[in-house]
């Protein structure tokens, strides 16, 4: 058995108007408590719902009386007794408790109620825990367990009143034997105690009926015993009696618990419905935000796709001038490699002028060394002519032309090596021209290849961005189309939630109707249980 610690042995009173609810399934788990449940035992709802109901069980309990419960419940058969609970923090409080198993249309136990009320006088109590003591020093801690036997009564009702009855008669018989003179008046006295008799049998047979009544409805030793202090048939017929008096009690105490539990959750129904009201009154007022924004955002695509369709044109326009631009730069980079060419060709010929120009140079060099050569020539044949006197005096004049001859040519050669150098250092710096122009072309028609290239590339963006130009337009228009059917939709949804809300507070006035009609019969069902209670 399960053993619940702590234990304080603290006594928690459990009010006279209390009434302790609760409901498990067939295996024990504790399914629905009220409010004084958790009051009084000190466990919140949560920690109770789904647990085993021996949670509260107070280690004095033996476990006899539980197994004899469980033998009723089981047998489909509602079981009543004192109990000693205990509460979360370790004390305890005592209950007369009923409990009764809820059958569905096959006969199968569906649910256990337990209505559990005060313990009627403080003497059950006290004879409860001598009992439950001595049951539970008695019985194993584990394995099996025997029901309590269920001895007959001792000494009941109908031996005690033979007894009284027939005392007087035998006394009057024996007097009677003693004195002789009198028999008549013994015989008579006979008679009488005879008929006297017959009358209690006669009397007693219709209590006989409602003792193996009670008895088939309820043998309970224990019981008998906690309740009544006893085990005759008053003591049986009396614990049959508050047995239907409490079960006659539980179910308006049951009741009072539903009506309870309905009118808080019928409270609770319309303040959910009242939020829900309160949400559908924002949620209408947002999808109306919304749709106004679905419109702007519908004229906002609109423009998108206008914008798209106008980009997707001027990406066409674009598309065409990057292509006469891409041929204007083909024709450029073509006679840019003419230019190559030619100043190629030229600079060829330049480099041809200037290595003639240089053979040229070399030739007068040796002009001018000949002339030098024939002007001394000519000095030392006009000194020879002079020696020659008269004789030479022609040959000095041949040696003079030829002098003035050689100063002429050497003057002709200084000129044209003059115009030579010039012409060799125009040539060098035509040929330097040439090669940096060179160099620039060639440059330049790399740049112009680049540029070729780049519009290329751009016309090749520009076809991408042409492309999904048009496919954002046409994106565009489908959203369009989309936004227009979610306006359309938002727009059923708000009526929606118009008529949502319109219920709602209909189903507000209704549930508020429903919980004056619940608390009115909550009421009723209170007002029964206590004239059945005070009955």
């Amino acid at each position: 058995m399960r053993v619940n610690e702590p234990v304080t042995q603290r006594r928690v009173e459990v009010a006279k108007d209390a009434t302790i609810l609760s409901t498990t399934d067939p295996k024990g788990k504790i399914t629905y408590v009220n409010e004084d449940f958790e009051r009084i035992s000190g466990y919140h709802r949560d920690e109770l719902i789904g647990q085993s109901h021996n949670l509260i069980r107070h280690p004095d309990m033996p476990r006899t009386a539980f197994y004899e419960m469980w033998q009723r419940l089981q047998s489909g058969h509602s079981w009543m007794g004192v109990v000693k609970n205990r509460c979360k923090n370790g004390d305890h409080y005592w209950v007369h408790a009923y409990a009764t198993p809820i059958l569905d249309d096959r006969g199968r136990i569906v649910e256990i109620q337990s209505v559990r009320q005060a313990v009627p006088d403080e003497a059950i109590i006290e004879r409860a825990e001598a009992l439950y003591a001595k049951v539970r020093a008695a019985e194993p801690d584990k394995g099996e367990l025997t029901p309590v036997p269920r001895t007959g009564v001792k000494l009941g009702i109908r031996t005690k009143a033979l007894a009284l009855i027939s005392l007087p008669a035998v006394t009057a018989l024996l007097v009677t034997i003693l004195s002789p003179p009198i028999l008549a008046q013994a015989g008579l006295l006979f008679l009488a105690v005879v008929a006297a008799i017959g009358g209690f049998v006669w009397v007693w047979q219709p209590i006989e009926q409602i003792f193996r009544r009670s008895t088939s409805m309820l043998h309970d030793p224990v019981g008998e015993l906690v309740y009544y202090g006893g085990q005759d048939e008053a003591a049986r017929i009396n614990l049959a009696l508050l047995y239907l008096q409490t079960k006659q009690e539980a179910v308006p105490k049951r009741l009072a618990g539903v009506t309870d539990h309905i009118q808080s959750v019928g409270t609770q129904s319309s303040e959910a419905i009242a939020e829900a009201n309160e949400r559908s009154r924002q949620q209408t007022e947002e999808t109306q935000q919304v749709a106004t924004a679905m419109e702007e955002m519908s004229q906002s695509v609109e423009e998108v796709a206008r914008n798209a369709s106008m980009g997707a044109e001027t990406s066409q326009r674009a598309q065409e001038q990057t292509a006469r631009g891409m041929e204007a730069v083909q024709q450029s980079a073509d006679a840019v490699r003419n230019l190559v060419e030619r100043i190629q060709g030229s600079s060829e010929v330049t480099n041809l002028v200037a290595s003639e120009t240089e053979r040229i140079g070399k030739a007068l060099d040796l002009i001018q060394e000949i002339t030098e050569q024939t002007n001394l020539l000519a000095l030392n044949a006009a000194i020879e002519a002079a020696r020659a006197g008269h004789v030479g005096r022609g040959f000095s004049v041949v040696a003079e032309e030829v002098r003035v001859l050689a100063d002429r040519t050497s003057e002709s050669t200084k000129e044209i090596k003059s115009i030579i150098d010039s012409l060799q250092d125009g040539a060098t710096r035509a040929v330097a021209t040439m090669n940096e122009s060179l160099e620039k072309a060639e440059e330049t028609a790399n740049f112009a290849d680049q540029a070729r290239q780049v519009l290329e590339d751009i016309n090749s963006a520009v076809a991408t961005m042409q492309q999904m130009s048009a496919e954002i337009a046409s994106a565009t228009e489908e959203q369009s189309a989309t936004a227009d059917e979610v306006n359309r939709n938002i727009n059923n949804i708000d009526q929606m939630a118009q008529e949502v809300s319109r219920r709602t507070e209909q189903a507000s006035s209704r549930m508020g109707d429903l919980a004056d009609e619940i608390d009115q019969a909550s009421r009723l069902v209170k007002r029964f249980a206590r004239r059945q209670h005070n009955q």
